[in-house]
């Protein structure tokens, strides 16, 4: 059997909507999870481990729902659970009319065929439903009802004809009430444990991890901001680098600039010196007459 989705909720009631009717020949193969489809056919089948499956998914009202039996006519049986309708196939078209079938109706009419041949009765528990499977290996039915009483369904309500489940199969109870179940929930309290330490072990990693996380980041951020730092430093060096070194070159030029003017000056005073050697050794009248004096 395969695994059923985690939860699903379902109505207390029979849902005649169009996601519940399909009409026939429709290529729509999607459909909702419904728990009682579910939880009769693990225990049709004495499936203890898919129906823990389901049952530990449920709530204690799913758990304790109770089985309605009604009848469409003297040969056709009608059951209900959590809403879910199972009768023969084809029962539904007496209902709705038409061309639309329920889903899954072919599984769904085998297990109403199977309630009606088991002798299901109106207000039955599922601990009723378990203890009425017949033709199973022992153990296995066993197994099934302790997956149902383990889960929380009473064994104090009795159906509508008074019968409590525990005298609907005497040795299956007394084989399961008080030689497995007391077995099954140690088996459980130590599952409950293991996922207990496994959660906390997971926990604590999950921390650590977020710790070994947020000090890597600390550490990127830091390593971040040297790397920064020393790129602005290197900035820095490289702008003061080449502000001493325009510096100097201005001051470079401004000295050859300077013995220029200086060689310049000497110059001019050498020439002003020859000359007036030059108007020294002419005649008086000369330097008269050129007006040099």
């Amino acid at each position: 059997m395969s695994e059923w989705p985690s939860r699903h909720h379902a109505s207390g009631r029979l849902d005649p909507s169009p996601r519940a009717l399909i009409p026939a020949g429709s290529s729509n193969t999607s459909e909702p999870f419904h728990w009682p489809d579910a939880v009769l056919e693990a225990i049709m089948e004495c499936d203890p481990a898919a129906l823990a499956r389901v049952l530990r998914t449920l709530s204690h009202a799913e758990v304790n729902s109770l089985l309605s039996r009604s009848s469409l006519d003297a040969q056709t049986p009608m059951f209900v659970l959590g809403g879910r309708l199972f009768l023969r196939e084809g029962g539904t078209r007496t209902i709705f009319g038409g061309a639309f079938h329920f889903q899954r109706e072919a599984r769904r009419a085998q297990i109403g065929e199977w309630l009606d041949m088991i002798g299901a009765k109106h207000g039955d528990t599922l601990l009723h439903v378990a203890l009425r499977v017949g033709g199973a290996d022992d153990e296995l039915k066993a197994a099934t009802v302790v997956e149902v009483l383990g889960c929380g369904c009473t064994f104090e309500r009795v159906n509508q004809d008074g019968e409590l489940p525990a005298v609907i199969d005497k040795a299956i109870w007394q084989a399961a009430f008080f030689r497995a179940l007391p077995r099954w929930r140690q088996e459980r309290a130590r599952e409950d444990e293991r996922a207990r330490v496994a959660e906390l072990e997971a926990n604590l990693m999950e921390r650590q991890r977020a710790r070994a996380e947020r000090r890597d980041e600390r550490r990127a951020r830091k390593a971040e901001a040297a790397a920064e730092a020393k790129r602005r430093a290197d900035r820095e060096a490289r702008k003061a680098a080449e502000t001493l070194k325009h510096r100097l070159k201005l001051e470079a030029q401004l000295a050859r600039v300077s013995a220029r003017e200086d060689e310049l000056k000497r110059t001019d005073l050498g020439a002003t010196e020859i000359a007036d050697d030059v108007i020294s050794l002419l005649p008086f009248k000369l330097r008269k007459m050129l007006s040099l004096t």
